[in-house]
């Protein structure tokens, strides 16, 4: 029996399958919720990630929409960041602009999580060739053909809610904010349309197929805490 040793003893793979189906749907669930953002658990996220970042706590603005974030004057905004991030921005007092240090900070976030799946799929990847045929399977009848546990869970988790969410939802909404705005936005937070990578890695934490050191965890849990919510340019906005 494949699998993993836990605290209770051994895990079958196909345990482990169900389970990691399991929270692909409640982050589904969350990815395509309308519910109103939690404002207050958003807030306290953001003010700590600002933190991480060297930048003092924000100044909140909340509308009902994506799109209602268009109707707000530029200048009752309270903070903005270029569409087009040059060079020259690195030059003046603080550094990078804001948006591109929490770009940043998120990058090298997702490279040593990365780093630690890397490690144990990479075995999986090369002696198996058959990622193109276990995306045509259902995960069990994969698993049964001996497709490796840890090749699944990219197709199943990231793959899967990669498609349903970022490559639609998500490409949808930016396409029409682009056309509304009459040009691209610069660097943009999608909030719970980010949900294919944060659900990544936390299918492989709580799965415990990962070690994964405390600043991290917490690192991820702020991201986490934002992915129910929906933000428009440039600051956090509602969902309703």
């Amino acid at each position: 029996m494949r699998g993993r040793i836990g605290p209770g003893g051994p895990t079958s793979d196909s345990v482990l399958l169900h389970q990691a189906i399991d929270l692909r749907e409640e982050w589904l669930s969350r990815a395509l919720s309308t519910l109103p953002a939690d404002r207050s658990a958003a807030e306290v996220a953001i003010t700590e990630l600002y933190a991480l970042v060297g930048r003092r706590p924000p100044r909140f603005l909340w509308v009902e929409s994506p799109a209602a974030m268009l109707r707000v004057d530029p200048a009752a905004r309270p903070e903005s960041h270029p569409a087009r991030p040059r060079f020259a921005h690195f030059d003046r007092p603080g550094g990078m602009p804001l948006a591109s240090r929490l770009a940043a900070h998120m990058a090298d976030l997702r490279h040593q999580l990365d780093r630690r799946i890397g490690a144990r799929l990479a075995r999986d990847v090369r002696d198996h060739t058959g990622r193109a045929t276990a995306q045509r399977m259902l995960p069990h009848d994969a698993l049964r053909e001996e497709v490796p546990l840890r090749l699944l869970l990219e197709i199943t988790v990231g793959d899967s809610l990669r498609h349903s969410v970022h490559d639609t939802v998500a490409a949808s909404l930016r396409t029409a904010l682009n056309a509304r705005n009459e040009g691209p936005f610069g660097l943009l937070w999608t909030g719970q349309h980010e949900t294919h990578w944060i659900a990544r890695y936390d299918v492989w934490r709580r799965l415990g197929l990962i070690p994964v050191p405390a600043d991290l965890g917490a690192r991820l849990d702020l991201w986490a805490t934002l992915e129910p919510v929906m933000s428009g340019p440039p600051v956090p906005s509602t969902r309703r």
